[in-house]
């Protein structure tokens, strides 16, 4: 992203108005996902100033690792929308 080299990260949220409405309003929800090459669960959310970013929280049962997880899906629903907006592309 930009210069920043990540190591990695299960989610990585672009902004801080998703971070509030999809996070913290329990929208998206993460379970039985293993984590590979990285240390970092989450690397937060982006406030206004791209160099101070806040913490990405779930609520408890809406983010859980496993390690024997053995694979991931995505699908569309209430919480994939932000307004008008569609979240995935």
């Amino acid at each position: 992203e930009g210069t920043t080299v990540y190591t990695g990260a299960a989610v990585k949220i672009q902004d801080a108005t998703t971070n509030t409405n999809q996070v913290n309003g329990s929208k998206i929800k993460l379970t039985n996902i293993k984590i590979t090459n990285t240390s970092l669960e989450i690397l937060g959310a982006k406030t206004g100033n791209p160099s101070v970013p806040i913490s990405v929280v779930f609520p408890t049962g809406q983010f859980t690792t496993s390690i024997t997880a053995s694979g991931a899906s995505l699908l569309t629903g209430a919480w994939s929308k932000v307004g008008s907006s569609e979240l995935i592309q």
